[in-house]
């Protein structure tokens, strides 16, 4: 048997797709690929002076992610550390992106379509491809390819009616993650055994 975990945020779209901030959340470790989100802005960030990427998260990888943003002398990529409230964190922002070289299951995904997020993810085994309709209410990339994951985000961030139309489309099948159904799938099995 296998029991999704549930969405810890109401699903509520309240996104900012008007807003010029793209958000990535997770550990700062070589699973979570901030590295290669960094590599990808390189691409855009002299087209997009006004637009920024605000990375949440700590890890042991901080200072190496920092000296990579340094070296790249971009100036509109932040590592902001845990995030104190990340509904509204996620909710002041128009894209979400997921660049993990892996995943078991990517709940931070689940709360960002929750919020009303496009996304823009890395179709790493496990997870992404369960949570995001590709070309509906997000982006799935071949894993790893760089220039794949720039050219996606340069979609949206170009396009605002693409952003509105992925996120009215963000919460169409997470019905299936809500707490309630999750609970009541768990509750079935322990009587079943």
């Amino acid at each position: 048997t296998y029991i999704y975990n549930p969405i810890a945020v109401d699903i509520a779209p309240k996104a900012d797709i008007k807003s010029k901030k793209i958000i990535a959340m997770g550990r700062l470790n070589a699973q979570k690929g901030f590295d290669l989100l960094i590599e990808a802005w390189t691409k855009l960030e002299p087209d997009f002076k006004d637009w920024e990427v605000n990375i949440f998260g700590e890890g042991l990888l901080k200072e190496q992610l920092q000296k990579q943003i340094d070296n790249k002398k971009l100036k509109k990529i932040y590592l902001r550390g845990y995030s104190k409230d990340v509904s509204k964190d996620m909710a002041e922002s128009s894209i979400f992106v997921f660049s993990s070289r892996y995943e078991g299951f990517g709940l931070v995904l689940l709360e960002a379509q929750a919020i009303g997020l496009p996304c823009v993810s890395f179709n790493c085994k496990e997870g992404p491809a369960e949570i995001i309709d590709n070309g509906v209410n997000g982006f799935l990339v071949e894993p790893l390819n760089v220039d794949l994951l720039a050219e996606k985000m340069r979609a949206l961030m170009e396009n605002e009616e693409l952003r509105k139309q992925f996120s009215k489309k963000s919460t169409k099948d997470l019905g299936r993650f809500e707490r309630r159904r999750i609970m009541d799938k768990w509750d079935k099995l322990l009587s079943e055994i």
